[in-house]
């Protein structure tokens, strides 16, 4: 069978959902520009809920870590921020 691009996106999307994924369209996300892929404070939620006990430093420090990764070489920031 083949698939458009709208829909393997809706498939993907349900399967997230029945996994327990809340979806949220993009167009929705307030954002400090369309360029922002990093949603800061999703990221500083997650972190927060997950840890606790982090400080505000170190909070801080991960955040920036991920978010100040160099976009010359994607496959090494990535593999950098993943592994």
């Amino acid at each position: 069978m083949k698939y458009t691009e709208l829909q393997l996106e809706q498939a993907f999307i349900h399967l997230l959902e029945t996994e327990g994924y809340h979806y949220i369209d993009g167009k929705e996300l307030s954002r400090v520009s369309n360029q922002e892929v990093l949603i800061k404070e999703d990221l500083r939620s997650f972190l927060l809920n997950r840890y606790p006990d982090l400080e505000e430093i170190e909070l801080e420090s991960i955040v920036n870590e991920i978010a100040f990764q160099s976009a010359s070489n994607l496959y090494d920031s990535n593999k950098y921020i993943y592994l």
